[in-house]
């Protein structure tokens, strides 16, 4: 972990970390907005992936904690000179963890179980054609062309 230059090119992680915030609140809004639809076909579900989604945007936003974390860290690191570089370095190599494992991992999961709640919805209302609730991507299947309309 080079804190070194992390902490000389801060107003870069700073609009890294705006970025990632907006991208964060995109998460529950994209749902949010779905929610009056899908709330008429499952209440239930639509509340649940709204649930989900904001617990996604919850550990991104721990994620983006952690690289703001480095951001102290790098400058700490300056301040201290070579004798405990070696000690901030495991430390950042801590938060990089850290952020690695709640900022995604934990938050890809989340984003499976919500997407997964409001795509069955949106494939039981066949709101959208049901190949794309489904996979999102591909052919479509000749199955959802002989639905009763």
């Amino acid at each position: 972990m080079n804190l070194a230059r992390i902490s000389a090119n801060q107003t870069q992680v700073f609009l890294g970390a705006l970025l990632q915030i907006i991208g964060a609140a995109a998460c529950p809004a994209i749902v949010i907005a779905l929610y009056p639809a899908l709330r008429a076909f499952s209440p239930a579900m639509a509340l649940g992936s709204v649930a989900f989604r904001t617990i996604e945007a919850t550990f991104y936003v721990i994620g983006i904690a952690g690289l703001l974390m480095l951001v102290t860290l790098g400058g700490e690191a300056a301040k201290a000179g070579s004798a405990d570089v070696a000690f901030y370095d495991r430390l950042a190599a801590l938060v990089v963890a850290g952020r690695a494992w709640l900022g995604f991992v934990a938050a890809v999961v989340f984003a499976g179980l919500g997407t997964l709640l409001y795509d069955w919805v949106l494939y039981r209302s066949a709101l959208v054609p049901r190949w794309l609730s489904g996979s999102g991507s591909g052919p479509p299947s000749p199955c959802w062309r002989l639905r009763p309309s």
